[in-house]
Parts: structure tokens; sequence; C-alpha cells
């Protein structure tokens, strides 16, 4: 075979037929090894042939296949030709195709399911990654290898396996189904072939990173970008020095057509941010470079995770953030008008990312923006989801840090616009958005001129203290009323205001709290309320 098997080309299916009946046959271990490594020898000369032959056989693969994937990974020159054509075969496959639900009566809702040769090439990546001889040929080629595999996991998250094509004779006899083949899903195809590659590469600590619950999240869409961030954090702790070729070998990705992918690879470039800032800048100029690219993708969950992706700069040390703060803010605001977001998750990726730049960058940065941050951020108070509104007030708190200097005046007009509302949500439905109010009153207290009031928020605002908010609110409507006079009917035009909210307790609360106000108002200042909106309030 090894000295005339490039005469054989014409009978290569029938020899790997023959050779896989055979091999099932054979119980003697050194005869069983010899035949695959005469299968390895055919696939020297014949490469493409061979392995087209063995990815046709059904899948899951029989002993037999996989142990014909696992020789050829037992021979370095073999395993680096095989692996070349698996990653060549997986970079240019189309991994699904999409068609009409037929469990739906519109047609437009589709279900994905998968392409057979992807599914194989994942399987035979997995079967040669099992091979211990392999692995310096999968180091030599770790960041192509990884980069596919990753694609391929993105890409195969809620897809249907194939559709069987049963003999109709079999299908009429075979009633109980006993005698149809094993069912394959997708995603678990694509994530053993993850975990054979992590496993190959001895990257135990990656492999360990993620729980049996972390591994079952890269099978489901909504859950694969955390899994992905746990998988990137992992890489850029334990193997550091593979990280600057995998985000090359990554790139070609961004521009995938299948949205899934694209999820896959932005999470994992945009978690990876934080720590290549702190080893190398240029890594980050990279990062920084994918992840604006992709700002304008149409997947709303790619750009959701852009948003976070930058948002992680703040971990790449004081010289990065301060270099591209400028880009960052302003891709932060444009985020938070993004018209598709209906559920407010890119709004809540701007927030949680402004919170993180903003507690490391420069006044000067941010001076010229302070006040629009605070007017953009304002409707998120009211939102129906509670997240929303958590972290828009710890945002709103977090903006008192730049509160001194050229935007002190301003932003004390800001802190007094919205301190109903804060007061209002001291006492909301949500706990955390309860605990992100007491957070940002007592950043903004040490910020107003008002010792006392600021007293009252440092003293009753502790993070996991019980609030009596009746008191509290009627203790600090006196507070308002000697320290801030002239604000007085501002403050009772923002209460009337919310007698109309979605929310029977914010309603409730701003009945107290305009109440408090008008009963502890001293008589020869009443004059100055408008009686009219007070009773015309509903």
């Amino acid at each position: 075979m090894r000295n005339r098997g490039a005469e054989l080309r014409t009978q290569v299916e029938s020899l790997v037929s023959d050779l896989h009946c055979k091999l099932s046959e054979i119980v003697c271990t050194q005869t069983r090894t010899g035949t695959l490594r005469c299968v390895r020898t055919l696939a020297n000369h014949h490469l493409v042939d061979v392995i087209n032959c063995l990815l046709k056989y059904p899948l899951p693969y029989d002993q037999t296949v996989r142990d014909c994937w696992q020789v050829f990974g037992a021979d370095a020159g073999t395993a680096q030709n095989v692996l070349e054509r698996l990653v060549e075969m997986l970079f240019r496959a189309v991994p699904y195709v999409e068609k009409p639900d037929p469990r739906e009566r519109d047609k437009t809702k589709t279900i994905r399911i998968a392409n057979q040769p992807t599914l194989a090439a994942l399987s035979a990546l997995t079967e040669v990654f099992k091979a211990e001889a392999c692995h310096e040929t999968v180091m030599y080629n770790y960041a192509r290898l990884f980069a596919v595999v990753l694609a391929s996991v993105g890409a195969m998250v809620d897809v249907k396996p194939p559709h069987e094509h049963k003999d109709k004779k079999d299908q009429k006899w075979d009633i109980l189904g006993l005698n149809a083949p094993s069912k394959v899903e997708p995603s678990v195809v694509a994530v053993d072939a993850l975990k054979g590659f992590l496993n190959c590469t001895r990257a135990a600590a990656v492999y360990e990173a993620s729980t049996n619950e972390g591994w079952l999240k890269f099978s489901s869409r909504t859950d694969l970008p955390d899994a992905v961030s746990v998988l990137a954090r992992s890489m850029a702790q334990n193997v550091p020095g593979k990280v600057s070729v995998v985000i090359t070998s990554l790139n070609p990705f961004l521009g995938s057509l299948y949205d899934t992918q694209r999820i896959a690879v932005i999470a994992f470039l945009g978690e990876l941010i934080g720590y290549c800032g702190r080893v190398d800048g240029t890594l980050t100029e990279t990062l920084m470079n994918s992840l604006m690219t992709r700002l304008v993708d149409s997947s709303q969950a790619v750009r959701m995770l852009c948003i976070r992706g930058l948002g992680n700069v703040a971990g790449a040390g004081r010289e990065q953030v301060q270099k591209y703060s400028t880009t960052i803010l302003s891709a932060m605001m444009a985020g938070m008008d993004d018209r598709e977001d209906k559920e407010d998750d890119i709004t809540l990726a701007a927030m949680s990312g402004l919170s993180k730049i903003l507690a490391a960058v420069d006044e000067s940065h941010v001076r010229g923006i302070l006040i629009n941050i605070a007017l953009r951020i304002r409707p998120c108070f009211e939102k129906e989801r509670p997240e929303v509104r958590s972290e828009a007030f710890r945002l709103f708190g977090n903006l008192s840090r730049f509160s001194d200097g050229p935007s002190r005046a301003p932003f004390l007009e800001q802190v007094h616009a919205n301190l109903v509302t804060l007061l209002l949500h001291l006492n909301d439905s949500d706990e955390q958005v309860i605990k992100a109010c007491k957070y940002a009153l007592r950043l903004l207290g040490a910020r107003a001129s008002s010792s006392a009031m600021n007293d009252m928020f440092q003293k009753h605002l502790l993070h996991d203290a019980h609030l009596h908010y009746g008191e509290f609110v009627n203790d600090l409507a006196k507070v308002l009323i000697c320290d801030f006079p002239d604000k007085i009917n501002f403050y009772v035009m923002g209460g009337i205001s919310f007698f109309k909210s979605f929310c029977p307790v914010i309603r409730s609360n701003a009945a107290m709290l305009t109440g408090f106000l008008l009963g502890n108002l001293p008589k020869e200042k009443q004059h100055s309320i408008s009686k009219e909106h007070i009773c015309g309030g509903e």
C-alpha cells in the first residue's frame, strides 16, 4: 500500500468501504492496528478521497470510523494534512439551512436545520483530537483550530438535526423506530469538538472554568455570550501567549453571514479587551477596531455585545481608558439611542459600560457631555424593566464624581430635577432598584449643598438596612423645606406628575411625598404653591 497506493485512486471508495466492513469483524488487536494503518497509508496517497469517504458515514460515527480518524491523528504528517482539510471545510461550510417551520401557520417563521457535512467534519475533528500523539500538531495550528471550532459552536446554537432519510420499506415495518439511526444534536457535536480541542491542548484550567451547567450554556442563544465570556477570561489567564494569534484568526468571522457566529466571536473579543490592554496596547487597538466595525451590525445582540465589550476597556488600565475615552463615550451615547432596542438590552449595556468608564476617565473628557448623559438616562428611571431602572440610578449616582469645578452648577440642577424620582423609587417594588437609589443618593448627598440632607442619606440609606420609608420621607420633607425653600413648588409639581405612573407603588409614594411636603410647609410659605395644579392632580 505504501509503495503502490498511488495507483489505487479509482478503487479508494470501495477499499475504504471494504476495510470498514472487515475492521468491524477483526478481534485481534495487532491485526486491527495494522489494518487501520493501512487506511492511513491510503489517505497519505489520496487524502481528499479518503476523507470524503469517511465523512459520508452516518452520525454518530461507529467505533470503526472513530478509530480511523484517531489513527490519522497518531501520525504528525497525516494529522497536519487532515486538520488542514477539515479546517478548510468548516471555514467554507454552510452550517445550516433555514426552512419554514412546519409547526407554524406563519410561513415567515423558520427553523434552522444543520447540514450533514458540517456535523461530519466537527465529529471528525473531535476524534482526531483524541489521539495523544496529535498534541504538538494541534498546538502548531492552535489559533486556526480554536477559531473555527468556536465559530462552529456559535453556528450550531438552536439548530435542529438534519432530517433522516429512511427507506420506505423499513419505515413501514419499523413501527417502534428500533432501526432508526441515533439522533445527533448539532450544538452538542460542536461543543464536544471544543472540549476535545481543550483536552488535546492540555488546557485543563480552561476546560474546568466551565462547569457542567456552563457547558450547557453554549447550546442556548440567550446564554451563549456569557458562556463564551467565561471561556475568554480563562484563556487570557491560562494561555496568554496564544491570545494574540487567536484574535487574528477570529477576525475573519466578524463578517460571517450567520448571526450566532458573530455573537460568539464578538462576545469572546469583547471579554478579552480588558485583559489584553494591561499586557499589550496594540492588542487593545486591534480589538477596539473589531468592536467598532460591528456597532452597525444587523443583529441587535451583536450591537449589544459590542457596547458591552467597549465598556470592558475600563479594565485595560488608565492609559488605555484615556486614549479611547472619547470614542467609547460616543459609542455608548449612540447605543442608548438605538431605535430597535425594544427590550432595552443595548441601553442597559451602555449604562453599565458608562459606569465603568466614568470611574476611570478624567473630568475633562466628560465635562462637555455630562449634562447630556444625565438627560439621556432620565427616561430610563421609569422603565418597566427593573434592571434598567437600577442601572440608570447607579449611573446617575456615578456622575456625581464630576460635579466639582465647572460642571458643578449645571449638575446640581440635574440633581434637583431628579431628586423626587430618586426618593419615590426608594420604595420601589424591586429590591435592586431600592439599593441602586440608596447608592445614588449617598453619592449625590455628599455633593449637595445641604449637610442635614447628606447626614440623613449617609445614616439611613445603608445598602442592606431596612428603611422606614414613611418616617424617612416625612423627616426629609422638613429638611428640604428648610434648606431649599425656593424648590418646594418644583418638588411638589414633580410629585404630582407621578400620580399617573403605571406602577401603583410609585403612585402611592408620590401621594405620600407630596402630602408630607404640603403638611410640613409653614403657612407663610404656602402661597408659593400652585393650588390649582395640586387640586387638579389625579
